[in-house]
């Protein structure tokens, strides 16, 4: 444990924030990611030679932490819910050929755009015939023939 002592105090909070920005990936919801931002800010203070003392630097990482919360959360969770779909909305109204179909389940595949797509239907298919994408639902794409 002598190491922690011999750190700077700015290679902490940038450790921590590092720390916190990892955690995010792990987890949803955003909220390691403003508890990263407000301890990569404090460390970058730091790292300009601010003078800090400790009750200072928390208070720092705490209202830069909520700050950025309350400014940045709900603009990302609608970007991130917008793109909900990965932004596949302009898949639909595109002519694709159906590479196999089962009658029974009426549902099959098609190769689009280099990938190879789920399809499901409400009408009649078979494979080798061209029908248009009605919209993306996860992973599969609904069609129709044309």
């Amino acid at each position: 444990m002598n190491f922690l002592t011999e750190l700077s105090d700015h290679s902490i909070w940038i450790s921590l924030g590092l720390l916190f920005l990892a955690l995010e990936l792990l987890t949803v919801g955003f909220f390691f990611f403003f508890l990263g931002i407000g301890s990569l800010f404090t460390g970058l203070l730091l790292l300009l030679n601010v003078d800090l003392s400790v009750s200072a630097q928390i208070t720092t990482a705490v209202l830069i932490s909520l700050g950025s919360l309350l400014v940045m959360r709900n603009p990302m969770k609608k970007w991130f819910n917008s793109n909900k779909n990965g932004g596949y909305h302009d898949f639909e109204g595109t002519i694709i050929e159906v590479s196999t179909w089962n009658t029974t389940h009426q549902t099959g595949t098609a190769i689009f755009r280099g990938t190879q797509w789920q399809l499901r239907s409400n009408s009649e298919l078979s494979a080798g015939q061209q029908v248009k994408i009605l919209e993306v639902d996860g992973i599969t794409l609904v069609v129709e023939g044309v």
